[in-house]
């Protein structure tokens, strides 16, 4: 960990343990100090311009707020949102500004209109937050090429939740304007590359999430008395502190092995962190409730608050299934050597083999 993403991951341990900013329960109204104070010490956008903030620091943001199950959007404007406007050099508007999670069924249909102005119909599914956003930043299709559009208070917005109870809202816009301005002009970041860096933030709150649960079991296994000693001396309780302890390291060791990644390997990299979150979800979830019983699903306790984020987190930008296609036609690419070469690479043997694109987060 670089000292600038230790001193962050400090900071926001702090402002979220000052703030109460604990697991929030479903229906918790939004937890405004808690964002102004985010917002206040400028954590909310991060400056991608500014020496030594990059992809490292948007994980180490996404990490703690898996760690602290806070329900805020924080790892969608640090990580997404300043990092699209950045690539496609567009303004931040005023107000909060929130990224469209890239849904399979978004549509956005866009008219070009005179003056480099454009008319936009269509739905964004599941927008975290998209209640409450005065601006979104999206991708939207002009003629085959992908463009960065920054989208006004939305018109219409259906209300929806995940199961952990954080918003995740229908948009809808019809026959929007947009001047021009609000346009990115170049090519910026495409759809991919959106999901890729999306897939990566999520396995990165969920390798939080987990190294939390893991701390919850082994609390509550040493407590726990059962025939006169601690649950942990039990054999069968001890498979499953394994499983979730394996599942914790293995989701963290993937989610560092894809900052760490060569650009030309990061879609990869990003691609894999994505499924190891994802597939290490279901074993962890369900040891580290068979360690806890009836009291881990009671809504007073602290697991429900990750793990439901945890299941929830699981089809965001793309499912496992999506990403290891992604991976297994990598792994068939004709112009690689060999799959161990993928496999074991230092970065320069397959860089620029049309494995995706060279990504430079």
């Amino acid at each position: 960990m670089s000292e600038t993403s230790e001193m962050l991951d400090q900071a926001l341990a702090a402002i979220f343990t000052r703030s109460g900013a604990g697991p929030a329960q479903r229906g918790a109204p939004w937890p405004q100090d808690t964002w102004s104070t985010v917002e206040a010490n400028g954590f909310a956008y991060l400056d991608l311009d500014e020496h030594g903030i990059g992809l490292e620091e948007a994980v180490r943001i996404a990490i703690s707020v898996g760690r602290h199950a806070v329900a805020i959007p924080l790892v969608e404007t640090a990580g997404l949102v300043s990092w699209l406007l950045a690539r496609s050099a567009l303004e931040r508007p005023e107000g909060l500004t929130l990224g469209a999670v890239s849904h399979p069924l978004d549509d956005l249909r866009v008219t070009p209109l005179s003056g480099g102005d454009a008319e936009i119909s269509g739905t964004l599914h599941r927008v975290p937050w998209g209640r409450r956003a005065d601006h979104l930043v999206a991708i939207a299709d002009f003629d085959g090429t992908p463009r960065t559009v920054v989208l006004p208070r939305p018109a219409e917005v259906r209300a929806g939740e995940n199961l952990a109870g954080e918003p995740r809202d229908t948009v809808l816009f019809d026959r929007l304007r947009l001047p021009a301005a609000a346009i990115a002009q170049g090519v910026g970041p495409s759809p991919l590359e959106l999901r890729a860096r999306g897939v990566l933030l999520r396995a990165a709150s969920a390798a939080g999430a987990m190294q939390r649960v893991l701390a919850v079991v082994l609390a509550y296994a040493d407590t726990r008395e059962q025939f006169g000693k601690p649950i942990r001396t039990f054999q069968a309780v001890q498979h499953h502190m394994v499983d979730v302890a394996e599942a914790a390291a293995a989701t963290m060791l993937a989610v560092n092995a894809a900052v760490l990644a060569d650009p030309g390997e990061r879609l990869l990299a990003a691609a894999s962190a994505g499924v190891t979150a994802k597939e290490d979800t279901r074993r962890l979830n369900r040891s580290a409730h068979q360690v806890l019983g009836a009291i881990g699903v009671t809504d007073e306790h602290e697991l429900p608050a990750l793990t439901t984020r945890l299941w929830s987190w699981q089809g965001e930008f793309g499912s496992s299934r999506d990403w290891s296609v992604f991976i297994g036609r990598a792994a068939l690419n004709k112009s690689l050597p060999s799959l161990w070469s993928l496999i074991s690479s230092t970065g320069q043997a397959h860089a620029g083999r049309a494995l995706g694109e060279v990504v430079p987060w």
